[in-house]
């Protein structure tokens, strides 16, 4: 992992995004089962419920500093 990035939103404080960055698609494909496994273990405890966390592994295609 070469940067991390934890956003609330701002009228839920239980609703919370967390952007990951890796130096490649391939370093992001080999932390996933292991985040999953992660979230398995501490899911429920946490209040996760059935739905759980979500991963999704996304593409940068484009970013613009102002």
């Amino acid at each position: 992992m070469t940067r991390h990035t934890i956003y609330r939103a701002a009228d839920d404080p239980n609703y919370v995004v967390v952007n990951l960055e890796f130096a490649s698609l391939e370093h992001a494909q080999k932390y996933l089962p292991a985040l999953r496994a992660l979230w398995g273990q501490v899911g429920d405890k946490m209040g996760f419920g059935g739905t759980g966390p979500q991963a999704r592994i996304l593409d940068e295609t484009e970013s613009v500093n102002y």
